[in-house]
């Protein structure tokens, strides 16, 4: 049965963006979401991309310490969620 998704965007030529990514409750802390980050990181790679970009919410304490942990650096809010105050935004530099 499937355990969690990841989708991948594109903000522009070089910008990818992480959409989507969801574990099941009953699998978190299995690291199913460290490796559906990873393999996002490396499509986005494979794709061109040259920086991927995510949002999440201020109320997501599990998702924060993964993108914390895992390369990710804080931004400023873009696009749609510029001015919400619940959610944070992060960037990458991804690598071929």
């Amino acid at each position: 049965r499937p355990v969690g998704c990841v989708a991948l965007g594109r903000l522009s030529e070089s910008v990818g963006e992480v959409k989507r990514m969801y574990v099941a409750p009953d699998t978190r802390g299995l690291r199913v979401g460290r490796l559906l980050l990873r393999g996002v990181e490396e499509l986005a790679a494979s794709r061109g991309y040259q920086l991927l970009r995510l949002e999440t919410g201020t109320q997501q304490p599990e998702a924060l310490r993964l993108y914390d942990s895992s390369g990710w650096s804080r931004i400023e809010c873009y696009g749609y969620f510029k001015d919400d105050p619940t959610t944070i935004c992060y960037e990458k530099t991804v690598c071929r």
